[in-house]
């Protein structure tokens, strides 16, 4: 399996939070996240603090330490991304709202 992180989307149901946008075996994968789940990245990432952010479903989470950021969903293999790459991205989603 290959994948890559790719962007940070707005919710299309105009809610607050956003879309972390992946393309996994040219396909895409988008995780949606709640403005609380959002905030709680951004600050953790801002920081360097490491850490896990539980999301909405039995086995669904975000692990980040000082290198990398994982999102865990269900059964699925991790999504990985390294932590410049994903806070250059939230940077931009940021000042774009």
């Amino acid at each position: 399996m290959t994948s890559s992180f790719q962007k940070v989307l707005p919710n299309l149901s105009g809610e607050p939070g956003c879309r972390l946008a992946w393309e996994v075996d040219g396909e895409e994968k988008v995780i949606y996240l709640r403005k609380d789940e959002f905030d709680k990245l951004d600050d953790m990432l801002s920081s360097n603090t490491d850490g896990k952010i539980d999301l909405e479903g039995e086995n669904c989470y975000i692990k980040i330490d000082s290198k990398s950021t994982q999102i865990f969903i269900d059964d699925e293999k991790p999504l990985l991304v390294d932590n410049n790459t994903i806070k250059g991205k939230i940077a931009e989603f940021v000042t774009k709202i």
